[in-house]
């Protein structure tokens, strides 16, 4: 049992610290490949304290899919076009072949889905809608260039929007262990010409 008296004080320990060290954790290891004792050791708290602040591991891998796929610095997509916000979304995962392979974890979302995708789990409906909002936004940024008149209005944005999704995720993976950055260009390259724009990758 929990120790009630423990949980009636206040916390003493910065969630957002916590969260991130959570996050990184099943980032670097996945669902299947963290445990409780190496969540306990990362975050500094007791094994009670971590159940009664956050949950079980079910719930602390959601607050790290949610703290990953939260809010991110809006500045770059208001500076640059919708084409060109997707181009550097592309030139940032490609850049991720310059780290170490120990580093080249990929994205935690993308990893997620092929470790949940034929589960039958409680995460995975989770997942599943998580990914779909992610191509849903590439789906906005070229719904918007169509009504700049960046790209013809005949593009179907839904079908480009898989594209964008499959080529970011193809990257993502092709960058473990064919970290060529010339070949990873050719791939986002080909995608950008598809949908009809000049634009490409800057590396």
């Amino acid at each position: 049992m929990f120790d009630l008296v423990a949980m009636a004080r206040p916390r003493e320990f910065d969630c957002e610290i916590v969260s991130d060290k959570i996050m990184n954790l099943f980032w670097a290891n996945g669902f299947e490949g963290t445990s409780m004792d190496e969540l306990v050791n990362v975050t500094g708290l007791k094994k009670g304290s971590l159940y009664s602040s956050f949950g079980n591991k079910s719930r602390l891998f959601e607050l790290a899919l949610n703290r990953y796929c939260g809010p991110k610095n809006k500045k770059t997509s208001e500076i640059l076009s919708p084409l060109e916000t997707l181009a550097d979304f592309l030139t940032k995962i490609i850049n991720e072949a310059d780290l170490p392979k120990s580093k080249r974890r990929g994205c935690l979302l993308m990893n997620s889905g092929l470790e949940f995708g034929n589960r039958d789990h409680e995460l995975t409906s989770k997942i599943i809608d998580l990914l779909k909002m992610r191509e849903q936004y590439f789906c906005s940024l070229i719904e918007e260039a169509k009504i700049r008149g960046e790209i013809s209005k005949k593009i179907n944005s839904q079908k480009a929007a898989a594209r964008a999704f499959a080529t970011a995720f193809t990257i993502r993976e092709m960058c473990k262990f064919k970290p060529e950055k010339e070949f990873l260009s050719d791939i986002a390259n080909s995608f950008l010409e598809s949908i009809g724009t000049n634009k490409r990758v800057g590396l």
